[in-house]
């Protein structure tokens, strides 16, 4: 990994060879914060999100085997979960929020409260793990890969969407940071930060699967944002600084720049499917 300097939570490195990049901190779990992220976060996620991660797996997916154990980690408000258990699935959730955990178990639906790559404990092996906006929040990535294939089941499928280090957004990041001498990096804090510590490539992604007993069978790039088309400029979770300090101002930017990239149908993010050898 090759030293880029500072950002604005951390270090910024990048793998020379495949292009991923991490952020390293002194502090580790200050990176990871939950206080007070998830629910700022939920807060402004894009209603379109759930509904575009549940045509993307069924997709991808075949329904026809309805004894499949599925686990969702990072489930959030649940909603992909409920959705493929009625679908006739056998799901179960992982998620850092009790809050969350406690909304799915009075909808009875199997909900354990713990976080991937750290303290994970699961009473049973799975045939599925989704994990949508999950793998990029990880510090320990090593050991999360470890508990991914120790929760699986021999030929098991993990299903992984995460943000893509050879976007368009990292390239204009990257121009920032060069053309102020490090001095702007507003991009820069959008795409690494600290809840974000992981920006894979395709090619560093299919590296990390093959290493920890995964064959990738499906690659996709595809564009699937998270938050409101408002939020992305006007500081979306708690440290992330705004663009301005006119929020209406702020706003009007995040929009304007949100419809743009959607009409040219930009890319943002990696979609892709392994089988656990």
């Amino acid at each position: 990994m090759v030293n880029c300097g500072n950002i604005p939570d951390g270090v910024l490195y990048k793998c020379p060879h495949c292009g991923s990049k991490r952020v390293y901190s002194e502090n580790l779990g200050h990176l990871n914060d939950k206080n007070g992220y998830g629910n700022s976060y939920r807060e402004k996620i894009s209603p379109l999100k759930v509904q575009e991660l549940i045509e993307l797996f069924n997709k991808h997916f075949t329904y026809a085997d309805k004894n499949i154990e599925l686990l969702d980690i990072g489930f959030g408000k649940g909603d992909f979960l409920i959705s493929v258990s009625q679908r006739g699935l056998s799901v179960s959730g992982l998620e850092s929020d009790i809050n969350s955990v406690k909304f799915m178990q009075e909808k009875n639906i199997r909900a354990y409260f713990c976080e991937l790559g750290g303290d994970m404990k699961l009473d049973r092996f799975y045939d599925v793990v989704t994990l949508w906006d999950v793998i990029e929040h990880i510090p320990d990535i090593e050991k999360a890969m470890l508990q991914l294939n120790s929760i699986l089941k021999e030929n098991g499928k993990i299903f992984i969407v995460t943000p893509n280090s050879d976007s368009l957004f990292d390239t204009l990041a990257d121009i920032e940071r060069k053309l102020t001498f490090h001095k702007s990096q507003r991009i820069m804090n959008i795409c690494l930060n600290r809840y974000h510590v992981h920006r894979f490539s395709v090619t560093g992604l299919k590296i990390l699967l093959d290493r920890f007993g995964f064959i990738v069978n499906h690659v996709q790039k595809l564009q699937l944002f998270s938050l409101k088309k408002d939020t992305y400029m006007n500081g979306f979770a708690p440290g992330i600084k705004s663009w301005t300090n006119n929020t209406s101002f702020n706003k009007f930017l995040s929009i304007s720049a949100m419809t743009l990239i959607k009409s040219l149908n930009i890319t943002n993010k990696i979609f892709i499917t392994a089988i656990k050898t």
